[in-house]
């Protein structure tokens, strides 16, 4: 899961290890149940399943073999069944802690934000005291742009762990939804200071720096978080060529993880053009753009697509990487273009489609300013 959102869930139920005396058969119910919790160990999920699956056969009241069945589920990304065996799991014992937060967060993976906030409000009202609840709910609130309720939220997890350093990160995404960009650069100062290598609280912080009018030292921490961890690219830094940016830029030690092509002329208006032709051709309609970044080349198009609104992340290529703008908290559907401009490119004709995925998404609980992608 991507450390920008990551919903850590509760430590799993302890396994139930076969006691002395039991049957050596290979028939027997606990043996069936021990080899599952074994496949599930080493990550064989798939394998685990069928044996779990005979497992409640013969232990229909198994509260441990619903869980864990439900936990491999959810691990293979098969949400709807693993909220079934959790589900499963409440009702042999409602007071399951680990069964009703893990319900949540499939419900949050899934996308289903709302209803997750509901099932962390139970976690809340059952522990009161368990901090994570708290900022799991938080996090299904950020992403239904909920953000006062969200930081509300973060604030009852630092109060009950005021040392983990996600909380902060998390809580930093949140304040800066909502421009406060000063208290967003507090919360992720909290988050390094706690987690020194946090390479996604670097970039946010860098990022949140930068539009404070720090260049120097936002684009700095950018440089710092691409080392920190290669996946990032410092966004941006190609367009810093002989203008007065560009002092900023080599006096804060910045450079760039991916060696810039050469820059053709006004190559993004043609790629704004080319794409919107790609898109018609492609029967989407009312094609709009609702932000451009024209320094880091990438731009958030929102579209019609067989009656459903689709966004539409669109970046060029011109670094061996593109650097994209995720989409807002809660989209449902998304797309990402990757678009080509020749060198020398004159018309849109001259500008290729290097990438297309109509159904991209996301990590959706990753949520930083930028995302970078490989080219293929």
């Amino acid at each position: 899961m991507n450390c920008t959102h990551a919903i850590f869930r509760l430590a799993p139920l302890l396994l139930i290890a076969c006691v002395i005396g039991c049957s050596a058969s290979t028939d027997s119910p606990q043996v069936t149940l021990e080899k599952a919790h074994i496949q599930k160990e080493r990550g064989n999920f798939e394998e685990a399943i069928p044996l779990y699956d005979a497992a409640i056969t013969l232990l229909p009241e198994s509260t441990d073999a619903y869980y864990s069945r439900g936990d491999c589920y959810r691990q293979l990304g098969l949400f709807d069944q693993a909220v079934a065996d959790f589900d499963d799991c409440l009702q042999l014992d409602p007071q399951s802690h680990g069964a009703r937060n893990d319900k949540g967060i499939c419900l949050a993976e899934s996308g289903q934000f709302a209803a997750a906030v509901g099932v962390f409000t139970e976690v809340i009202r059952q522990d009161p005291a368990d901090a994570q609840a708290y900022r799991n709910r938080a996090l299904s609130l950020y992403h239904q742009q909920q953000f006062e309720a969200a930081i509300a939220d973060y604030d009852q997890s630092l109060q009950r762990n005021a040392d983990d350093p996600e909380t902060w990160f998390q809580k930093g995404n949140a304040v800066r939804a909502l421009s406060r960009l000063p208290e967003a650069v507090e919360c992720y100062t909290e988050a390094i200071n706690r987690a020194p290598n946090f390479a996604y609280a670097w970039m946010n912080r860098g990022v949140a720096r930068y539009q404070l009018g720090e260049r120097k030292e936002g684009l700095a921490e950018l440089a710092h978080a691409s080392e920190l961890n290669g996946d990032i690219v410092v966004p941006g830094i190609n367009w810093l060529d002989a203008s007065a940016a560009n002092g900023d830029a080599k006096n804060g030690d910045v450079h760039t993880v991916a060696k810039p092509v050469t820059p053709v002329v006004d190559a993004w208006s043609l790629v704004l053009a080319a794409a919107q032709e790609h898109l018609q051709s492609l029967d989407y309609t009312d094609i709009q753009q609702t932000s451009t970044f024209d320094a880091q080349q990438c731009a958030v198009l929102t579209a019609t697509l067989d009656g459903r609104p689709v966004q539409v992340c669109l970046a060029a290529a011109t670094t061996g990487r593109a650097t994209i703008r995720v989409p807002a908290p809660g989209s449902d559907t998304a797309a990402l273009l990757i678009m080509a401009p020749e060198a020398g490119a004159a018309k849109t004709e001259d500008v290729g489609v290097l990438h297309f995925d109509p159904a991209w998404q996301p990590d959706a609980n990753s949520t930083p300013v930028l995302l970078d992608v490989l080219l293929p």
